[in-house]
């Protein structure tokens, strides 16, 4: 007995003719499930994907009843390629299950907790953008109040951390504190909120990679 292909053209093909699907439940129910997975792939986001699980589950079911109505001797190979479905099926939403909690979690960031993630700190350090992100993340703490310490870190182009300011902002900022600071973390929060979007986009596009 061949294996059964997890496709709506190949079942449609390959299935006995005498058992009757009334209303094609199975190959209707194939059709949803490739379309559910061509959609998350493409436009990757846990909402898609508890889509695409929703549409395996659902093919479940019609696998399950279609099997109860075939005859085990007449219809003995077309039995195999539902057990192989139903199996198939449900390995795919066993594996797809974590993706589901992670890219929930992913989306569920706020934009400082975003931050302060170690993962996207990592890929900050790669993006050449982590004094941007120390910067952010001290002004935060300390109410988006300059001071000496802070000052001599990021803000001198000689400055240990290298941050993204424009050049008429860094010069008004000041050791004493004096000086639009709460303006400089708005406009590094602007280049960071661009930045975290692109890092929420490859996270999505790895995890698109992973759907089963």
């Amino acid at each position: 007995m061949a294996k059964a292909e997890f496709s709506a053209a190949w079942w449609t093909k390959n299935k006995a003719k005498t058992l009757m699907d009334k209303g094609d439940t199975v190959e209707k129910a194939f059709k949803v499930m490739e379309t559910a997975r061509t959609i998350v792939v493409k436009d990757f986001d846990s909402a898609k994907l508890k889509s695409y699980e929703q549409a395996l589950s659902k093919l479940e079911d019609a696998v399950t009843a279609l099997t109860k109505k075939a005859n085990a001797t007449l219809h003995k190979e077309t039995i195999g390629y539902l057990a192989d479905y139903k199996k198939e099926a449900a390995e795919r939403i066993k594996v797809n299950a974590p993706l589901i909690k992670a890219a929930a979690k992913q989306e569920d960031y706020d934009f400082n907790d975003m931050m302060a993630h170690r993962d996207f700190q990592a890929w900050a350090k790669k993006q050449s953008i982590a004094g941007d992100v120390a910067f952010y993340l001290l002004m935060i703490r300390n109410g988006e109040k300059g001071n000496e310490k802070i000052y001599n870190e990021f803000i001198p182009e000689t400055a240990r951390f290298s941050v993204n300011l424009p050049s008429d902002i860094r010069a008004k900022l000041k050791p004493d504190g004096t000086g639009p600071w709460s303006a400089a973390v708005d406009d590094v929060m602007q280049v960071l909120a661009h930045r975290a979007e692109a890092w929420r986009q490859e996270l999505a596009n790895e995890m698109s990679k992973r759907v089963r």
